[in-house]
């Protein structure tokens, strides 16, 4: 069966943040930009006590507890802006497509305005089902966003991955944090 789905911004960015969210190397790098300023803080604040330096020893002690407590949000707040940015001008001309997804006892078959794409069921490595979306991640690394806009296409990718015996991941609790 055909199910047109329509791919928006959203959908992009919430792909982009997943992938970020759960690739272990870059959760790594998002601590380390964390510590490494909290460490310069503690550092420059320290400095500034032993020389007797009291008004740049508060203002450090204050910058860096403000860090403490904020840095994650902010962080948070800065790598969401710079994926917004990467979605807005890498897919601007795949925004608000539709396309028409078929998944046969074989292929995953997309169809839009620019042509026809086949995805042997073979070489789908899982499939991610996060809160509003599915993410069928290829063996390639790539992944096919699927929107959760119709309950029939959400079943037949429920049942494709349990009939092939797709490693299915049920995030459903996944936030961008």
């Amino acid at each position: 069966m055909k199910h047109t789905i329509t791919l928006r911004e959203k959908d992009y960015l919430t792909y982009q943040l997943y992938e970020y969210s759960t690739n272990p190397l870059r959760t790594f790098k998002r601590k380390r930009d964390y510590l490494v300023l909290v460490v310069l803080g503690v550092v420059f604040t320290l400095a500034s006590y032993s020389r007797s330096d009291q008004v740049i020893f508060y203002v450090t002690a204050f910058l860096t507890a403000i860090w403490i407590l904020f840095g994650k949000n902010y962080l948070r707040w800065r790598y969401k802006k710079h994926f917004a940015k990467h979605v807005k001008n890498t897919f601007k001309d795949a925004i608000e497509r539709q396309v028409q997804i078929e998944i046969t006892e074989d292929t995953i078959i997309t169809t839009d305005k620019i042509g026809v794409n086949t995805v042997k069921i073979s070489e789908v490595k899982q499939v991610s089902e996060i809160p509003e979306h599915f993410l069928i991640i290829i063996s390639t690394g790539e992944a096919l966003i699927v929107p959760k806009q119709s309950a029939e296409l959400n079943e037949d990718i429920a049942k494709m991955a349990k009939r092939e015996h797709i490693l299915a991941l049920n995030e459903m609790y996944w936030k961008w944090r």
